[in-house]
């Protein structure tokens, strides 16, 4: 059996800079700085050059990469680990695993009919990274901390011997609670440091008002998936519970939406590292499943053909209990560009317009706008989330205060003026968009 890829990694570390790793990928040595030959130039380009910003090395890979690689990578698969991890349900439907050489991958197809996602024709785990170039990837067994570190490793080594090295995103549904195993919604159990389901722990929130519960909660889990390489979670639930008959009831956090939004306040930058979206520490989270995933009527699942129709029972439910837990994943993602613009300039700017921060002012092609005050409070709030939906009752309570009635009214009638004094065709907006059903959105800024 070869010599597993977690015993062949090679670390580099630049001096004040990042620490390269590889198994076989080349290295580049050029003014005593180490880079990682990500294209498979042998030069430090544009892509390799870890000194230039994210989103500069992307434009540049973007170019070099090919159609067929781009597109393998807008898919996410099912998949599974070698056979000291079967898959109970693939080992139901005759799947039998066959190791590559490390005993860690799975090398033989897979074609099943039984999935709640309908059938599932999967390839060996060579083609999949070799051949679909698919980079991201859920798996659902439970190995124990030190197998899943190894098979991760070894997933990553062979992203390496591909032409472009692109790595391997593997995702996981949640792992740290203790709970009956389920397919599709908590998928391992028991391995990794076990609190109790997410519905006791809400409960022990709300009956000690400790929220520090969560904060413990969060760090545990940044930490141990950390550690063994796993960096992205689709968790957790951030659904209200309108109806006891629905099933995934048990992975929710409750009916109680203002408990629900400061548990994900909380939730959220103590998984991914910070507030202000993931760090190089942290576990990236897919907050799920948003209004209209959550209880349909009757307590269906829309996963589900019964679950399809979608009914909010009392007016103003959908703003009430379905929305207030999301803000707080809006609230924790990433600095918008606009916001790293105002820092840098005190200016925003997308195409002809122009927000000065300093002076309370917006322009059109140098022109004062002659926005009123709350005008330009709005379009200063959207400038500074450039890029992201701020939904109506955000937008309310920034800008008349936590105590304000949710009266979307009110915004329209201010936007409709905003538009009339900044867009050439109020009804085809180009600056501020709107989300229907949701809130509006700023164009991006186009000088970063």
């Amino acid at each position: 059996m070869a010599v597993k890829a977690s015993e062949r990694v090679k670390r580099y570390q630049n001096p004040n800079g990042p620490t390269i790793s590889t198994v076989e990928r080349k290295v580049i040595e050029q003014d005593g700085l180490y880079f990682k030959d990500i294209d498979g130039t042998g030069t430090v380009s544009a892509v390799n050059d870890w000194r230039l910003t994210p989103a500069e090395r992307a434009e540049a890979y973007v170019k070099v990469l090919t159609t067929s690689e781009k597109i393998g990578q807008i898919f996410t698969s099912d998949w599974r680990m070698g056979p000291k991890y079967p898959s109970p349900r693939l080992a139901a439907n005759g799947h039998k695993p066959v190791a590559d050489e490390s005993g860690l991958l799975d090398e033989a197809p897979v074609n099943v009919s039984d999935s709640i996602f309908g059938s599932q024709s999967l390839p060996s785990t060579s083609d999949m990274v070799k051949k679909s170039f698919n980079r991201h990837v859920i798996l659902r067994e439970s190995p124990t901390p030190e197998d899943l570190a190894d098979y991760l490793n070894q997933l990553q080594y062979l992203t390496e011997t591909c032409d472009h090295f692109v790595p391997m995103q593997v995702m996981s549904n949640s792992r740290n609670e203790n709970g009956e195993v389920v397919f599709g919604m908590n998928d391992a159990t028991g391995v990794f440091a076990t609190y109790p389901g997410t519905l006791g722990i809400a409960a022990a929130v709300k009956g000690t008002a400790r929220i520090d519960i969560i904060d413990k909660f969060a760090d545990t889990i940044r930490r141990e998936w950390n550690a063994c390489g796993l960096k992205k979670g689709y968790m957790y639930m951030a659904d209200c519970v309108p109806d006891p008959r629905w099933q995934r009831t048990f992975g929710t956090f409750g009916e109680d939406p203002a408990l629900i939004e400061e548990i994900f306040d909380h939730l959220i930058p103590g998984i991914q590292g910070g507030s202000n979206g993931v760090t190089p520490e942290g576990v990236s989270m897919t907050v799920k499943h948003f209004p209209g995933g959550g209880a349909r009527e009757n307590g269906f699942d829309p996963h589900y053909a019964a679950g399809q129709w979608n009914i909010y029972a009392t007016p103003g439910s959908l703003q009430k209990y379905h929305i207030p837990a999301f803000r707080a994943a809006i609230r924790h993602t990433r600095t918008p560009d606009g916001a790293a613009a105002v820092a840098n300039s005190g200016v925003f700017t997308a195409g002809d317009l122009t927000i000065d921060y300093g002076k309370h002012r917006v322009y059109i092609s140098g022109r004062d706008a002659g926005l009123t005050q709350n005008e330009y409070k709005l379009v200063a709030l959207l400038g500074l989330h450039a890029g992201k939906v701020l939904t109506y009752d955000y937008l309310i309570k920034e800008l008349w205060g936590p105590s304000a009635r949710s009266d979307n009214q009110i915004l329209r009638v201010n936007m409709a003026n905003i538009r009339r004094k900044i867009e050439k065709t109020p009804a085809q907006p180009k600056y501020i968009f709107t989300e229907v059903g949701v809130g509006y959105r700023m164009a991006e800024n186009t000088d970063n």
